[in-house]
């Protein structure tokens, strides 16, 4: 199923909504685009409630541009059949999303216990170190294998980076595709996310983009952390966007 909307507000959208199956219909694949439109709370909370009505193993949710607002009602716990996702994005970038929504939505995401693919858009947002918190319960995902996770264009600094660095390090990923560019990780930022990423012994590739982290010896940094990472005896493609 895939679908796209135009021109909504939360009562429109409930309109828009109603006219869809309201048994669980099982589906291969779900997309659909809501991008650029005025949706807010209530909207997130219609949108999981319809979600609940269908079953699939493949979800792609676009929500950028619109208002912010509680994203973890997407995957509500009580109506939800989330359980059964594998494949997962969720894109949710120009939302204005703070540090509490995306704690919330983080937090969510990590209960999805059978997801095996994750694309999470969270660039050009509000989101400070504290909103990246929770991302420790990633490590909950124990079928995760692929994550890809931007958050540029955000507020993150050195603990923030230290947050997703400790999460890496106890996934069993292999694969990874990070893009951490217009934050304000430093220097010991850099440094962090890179040797976390080195302890994943199951990793093959590696995508990391840090462009503008406020770090000046960041050239001289990835070169000589990149030669480390490869001569271990890990098959590890490691591209580096500087």
């Amino acid at each position: 199923m895939f679908t796209r909307y135009k021109d909504l507000d939360d009562s429109l959208l409930e309109k828009e909504l109603s006219q869809l199956p309201k048994q669980n219909e099982l589906f291969d694949e779900i997309n659909m685009d809501f991008r650029v439109n005025c949706i807010g709370n209530n909207g997130y909370f219609l949108i999981g409630q319809q979600l609940s009505c269908f079953k699939t193993k493949k979800l792609s949710l676009i929500l950028a541009n619109n208002k912010p607002g509680d994203f973890s009602s997407l995957f509500q716990e009580k109506l939800t059949n989330s359980d059964k996702i594998e494949n997962l994005t969720l894109d949710v970038e120009r939302n204005l999303m703070m540090d509490k929504y995306s704690q919330l939505l983080i937090a969510t995401i990590s209960k999805i216990t059978n997801l095996k693919i994750l694309n999470l858009i969270l660039k050009h947002n509000s989101i400070r170190d504290e909103g990246i918190k929770t991302i420790k319960e990633f490590q909950n995902l124990n079928n995760l294998k692929h994550l890809r996770l931007d958050i540029s264009f955000n507020s993150l600094k050195q603990q923030g980076s230290q947050y997703i660095g400790d999460s890496l390090s106890l996934m069993q990923l292999n694969t990874i595709e990070i893009d951490i560019s217009q934050n304000q990780i430093g220097e010991r930022g850099l440094n962090y996310i890179i040797t976390s990423l080195k302890k994943i012994k199951s990793l093959l590739f590696v995508k990391f983009t840090s462009k503008k982290i406020g770090c000046k010896l960041r050239n001289e940094i990835m070169l000589k952390q990149n030669i480390i990472l490869c001569k271990t005896k890990r098959l590890v493609l490691f591209i580096i966007n500087l």
